[in-house]
């Protein structure tokens, strides 16, 4: 197609994993958001919640240096992008929360 976002390569493998759909689906709210398309971008943001929801527990020994971070950052990807929609809304305050709570990640 005429939009890179739709041509993904491998986009069936990419969604397969939970992380590395939270990521794609991620890039896509913002980019979304950023060029107008405020309903996409909702919608997007709502499958980033659902993959970054199924992201699998740590499977990494406790302490190690990787512990949960995906889960981490699966949470701080659905954070970003709600702070985005509702600074895009105009409610500044919601957008300081979200992002308040999510660096106390």
């Amino acid at each position: 197609g005429d939009d890179a976002r739709e041509d993904a390569p491998h986009l069936a493998e990419v969604t397969s994993h939970p992380f590395t759909a939270a990521v794609w689906a991620y890039a896509r709210a913002l980019a979304l958001l950023h060029t107008g398309e405020r309903d996409a971008a909702r919608a997007e943001s709502s499958a980033l919640q659902k993959y970054a929801e199924r992201i699998a527990p740590p499977t990494l020994p406790a302490g190690h240096v990787f512990e949960a971070s995906h889960r981490r950052l699966g949470g701080l990807m659905n954070a970003t992008v709600g702070a985005a929609l509702a600074l895009d809304a105009g409610d500044v305050g919601a957008a300081i929360g979200t992002l308040r709570a999510a660096v106390a990640v």
